[in-house]
């Protein structure tokens, strides 16, 4: 979560209207096949960043702190209440 002018919102939904804005503008002013340019673009770098991202996390190495490791023990024990 971040604060926006006084707002609290993730960072999701700013991405989000980030790029609606951005394919309306050029959507208004370049026409839709430029539009339609962009957005596949869009996609592909997003995939590409979301997979490299990915790749960093997997190799991420959490500290052994007793509290954290308590909390997730306790969500643990829930999730079996959950399973068929």
């Amino acid at each position: 979560m971040v604060n926006l002018f006084g707002m609290e919102a993730t960072l999701g939904n700013i991405l989000y209207a980030g790029g609606f804005l951005i394919t309306d503008i050029l959507s208004e002013n370049y026409g839709k096949k430029s539009c339609k340019y962009s957005c596949k673009n869009w996609i592909f770098f997003s995939l590409v960043a979301t997979t490299l991202i990915m790749q960093c996390a997997i190799h991420f190495k959490p500290l052994d702190v007793p509290e954290g490791l308590a909390i997730f023990e306790s969500v643990k024990v829930y999730s079996h209440y959950y399973q068929d």
